[in-house]
């Protein structure tokens, strides 16, 4: 089923999945692993992996620093999880497990942590955890009796990619992702972060809009849309209709988002692509995991057109009104919607660009890792990896680790052992 852990063994086979079937055929040989197939794609020029699972788990990523003696437990996301175990200089990532949201995952991650103890002959003394303490992760980590630490989504996002290329020190990073706890209390997503002496510095954001009634958002794009337009100060009610809200539900979440009754301000670029996506094709409900954003990708792709839309920087917030402004208009004037797609693509690659080069120049850093399960959009990795080509920077990206939630538990697990080399020596 949909969300489920891979079925095992006979007696779960036909108890679960008898919804489907009432015929099996079973086999005399057991499945000691559970573990799906691997997906990959081709992009930014190199074959990479999106879901890590039979024929590469649970190889390890060698690593340019030691465990210090430790044996190390990184728990993960909530989403797309994989857990890692370090010991001496490797980072044993396991098998793709799913999302910990319901109670068969959640047993398929207990024991795959038993499986890759006995495995790997280890009981960690350390476990790493995101700040999120509503995660399933988070709690299981705790519940092990041993040291924690917890280190931000984000920045997790940001240590997977360095782990696998081997960055050590200095350096800047782009984080385009969904959802991720942030160290303020909102969601953040559409990050710029540098790392110099150790030290992580959030420098720039995507700015801040109201998201409403929690997840439900992620699940209606149209919600998120309405906040980007009122906050562009151009909602109107051909918005609901043309995104298929029915006039009560564009009321209520227009009356959260104006009074900030049950919002949490989010700088996700996953939220922005899925409400740009409602606006130029109605989707208002995504019938699958970043529905909207894939069909505006897709739309993209259809296109040559290099136009970009006007973005400005304030500080540390990306400031995309104009931006929306620009793409409404597009929309009302009836310019060719694979166009408009093209051209918001070739906006958010350029902005990545822009301000990247910024920051490299002001701290004198070239070495740049990009994450984030937004850079799945394989054609938003094509504009941003062309871009930084020609430049001075040297811009990574992540191979054999997803780029998604299931890099993860690797960039906790590296960052703890950075931690530990720096306190030792």
């Amino acid at each position: 089923r949909q969300d489920e852990a891979i079925v095992a063994d006979i007696e779960e086979a036909e108890n679960r999945l008898s919804y489907f079937t009432e015929h099996f055929l079973h086999h005399n040989r057991p499945i000691k692993t559970r573990i799906d197939d691997s997906v990959a794609a081709i992009s930014a020029g190199r074959l990479r992996l999106l879901r890590r699972g039979r024929g590469y788990a649970p190889f390890p990523t060698k690593l340019p620093v030691d465990t210090d003696d430790h044996i190390i437990f990184a728990a993960g996301a909530q989403l797309k999880n994989c857990i890692t175990i370090a010991k001496d200089k490797y980072a044993f990532t396991s098998q793709y497990l799913g999302d910990l949201d319901n109670a068969d995952t959640v047993a398929f991650y207990k024991e795959t942590y038993v499986q890759m103890c006995t495995l790997l002959c280890s009981t960690p003394d350390v476990a790493v955890h995101d700040l999120h303490e509503g995660y399933f992760a988070t709690s299981f980590a705790k519940s092990l009796g041993i040291m924690t630490v917890r280190l931000q989504h984000h920045l997790a996002h940001m240590y997977a990619t360095m782990a696998e290329h081997g960055l050590k020190e200095n350096g800047l990073a782009v984080i385009m992702d969904g959802t991720g706890y942030g160290e303020d209390g909102a969601i953040w997503g559409g990050e710029f972060f540098s790392l110099m002496g150790g030290e992580e510095t959030r420098e720039a954001h995507i700015q801040y809009v109201p998201q409403a009634a929690g997840d439900a958002a992620v699940k209606h794009p149209a919600r998120m849309a309405q906040s980007w337009l009122m906050q562009a100060g151009i909602w109107e009610d051909y918005w609901a209709a043309r995104m298929d809200m029915d006039a009560e539900t564009a009321h209520l979440n227009g009356a959260m988002i104006a009074n900030h009754i049950n919002t949490v301000p989010t700088s996700s670029a996953g939220r922005l692509f899925e409400a740009a996506g409602a606006m130029l094709l109605g989707i208002g409900t995504n019938e699958y995991e970043g529905h909207a954003a894939i069909a505006l990708e897709a739309a993209a792709k259809r296109s040559k057109d290099e136009t970009l839309y006007p973005y400005s920087f304030d500080g540390e917030n990306i400031i995309l009104a104009d931006c929306i402004r620009a793409f409404v208009k597009d929309i009302k004037s009836d310019v060719n919607s694979d166009s408009i797609a093209a051209r918001f693509h070739n906006t958010i690659a350029q902005l990545i660009f822009d301000k990247s080069m910024a920051l490299a120049e002001k701290h004198g850093i070239y070495d740049l890792v990009l994450g984030g399960g937004v850079f799945q959009n394989r054609l938003l990795l094509d504009k941003v990896s062309h871009l930084f080509g020609k430049s001075r920077i040297n811009c990574l990206i992540p191979i054999n680790i997803p780029i998604n939630d299931g890099g993860i538990s690797l960039g906790q697990a590296y960052w703890a052992m950075l931690q530990f080399n720096r306190i030792a020596y």
